[in-house]
């Protein structure tokens, strides 16, 4: 995760870097914190799933759509195959998503 918020706001992903340390120190710290005052991982990992399958759907429409903005690909836009196969991929998320989140 430490490494995933790093390459988010470029910084270096080294021990040098003071902030990938602090955020590294700052995610042992809540787990740790987490886990001594009783909260059950699981409890966690179910909350993390949850969003996750909010968010994946908002996130793959997103991808499509820009990869089809002219101005931010130029000539590496979406072709029609492309198009169809990436809403292939919402569809199967959201219905993903949609049985998880109501079953």
């Amino acid at each position: 995760m430490t490494t995933s918020i790093s390459g988010l706001l470029n910084w270096q992903t080294n021990l040098q870097d003071k902030r990938f340390l602090s955020t590294a120190c700052a995610i042992i710290a809540l787990g740790t914190l987490s886990a001594s005052i009783g909260v059950k991982p699981l409890s966690l990992i179910m909350l993390a799933q949850t969003a996750n399958a909010m968010l994946l759907p908002i996130s793959a429409l997103l991808l499509v759509w820009v990869c089809n903005k002219k101005a931010v690909m130029q000539e590496h836009t979406n072709s029609v195959f492309n198009n169809f196969a990436g809403l292939l991929v919402v569809v199967s998320v959201v219905t993903i998503s949609a049985y998880k989140l109501f079953s």
